[in-house]
């Protein structure tokens, strides 16, 4: 079992992945302490992106490789985990428009700044307008997650496995099991059914 971080993109995030135009996910959270740790060693940080359902649909045409459709009459690869990568770190961004709390909440509404947002060359990689980066950060600080060496692959969210503090797929491994399939069925108790977060830790079985 390797700990590893699993993504949730949009279909058109992950046309973007698989295209090489998206480079920086970006998120309100950093990176989990384990994965900073690993990155400190000069350890691989693992990263799968899982694919959301819902139109539009995400295909691998035979003739035009990833494109989007609207119908879904070709084999899609929405509920799917379909790229593999590394998380190389994160780069922390605050608010640098210098608007103040009220009571009322941030004086200057939706008027945030962001050099993530105004540096053309980062804005580009992370496939957003600068409107869209300052509405969702909306004065909050924002993680920049770089992702490289980013590869497709076709995996079901059944090979990935929960992950907690207590708790998680690593102690069926811990366990005195007697037969193979004793271990699969510990597993299986495991085996996530969705992707509940914009990134979680999961365990995934070694290649």
């Amino acid at each position: 079992m390797t700990q590893a971080l699993l993504y949730k993109f949009k279909p058109q995030q992950m046309l973007d992945l698989l295209t090489g135009r998206l480079s920086i996910a970006v998120f309100k959270r950093d990176l989990p302490q384990w994965a900073k740790d690993k990155l400190a060693r000069g350890e691989i940080v693992e990263g799968y992106g899982y694919c959301t359902k819902g139109k539009p649909y995400l295909i691998n045409h035979p003739y035009h490789s990833y494109m989007l459709i609207d119908d879904n009459s070709f084999d899609n690869l929405n509920g799917l985990v379909v790229v593999k990568f590394e998380v190389s770190g994160t780069t922390r961004y605050v608010d640098c428009s210098d608007c103040t709390n009220t009571e009322n909440g941030h004086e200057c509404e939706n008027d945030f700044m962001y050099l993530l947002s105004v540096d053309p060359t980062l804005r580009k990689s992370t496939c957003l307008t600068a409107d869209e980066i300052e509405d969702y950060g909306n004065g909050a600080d924002l993680y920049a997650h770089h992702l490289k060496n980013i590869q497709p692959v076709n995996m079901e969210l059944g090979e990935f496995y929960k992950y907690g503090k207590d708790y998680g797929a690593d102690i069926c491994e811990f366990s005195p099991f007697d037969y193979d399939n004793d271990l699969d069925n510990c597993l299986k108790s495991f085996q996530l059914t969705k992707a509940t977060q914009s990134f979680q830790t999961v365990w995934v079985k070694g290649e």
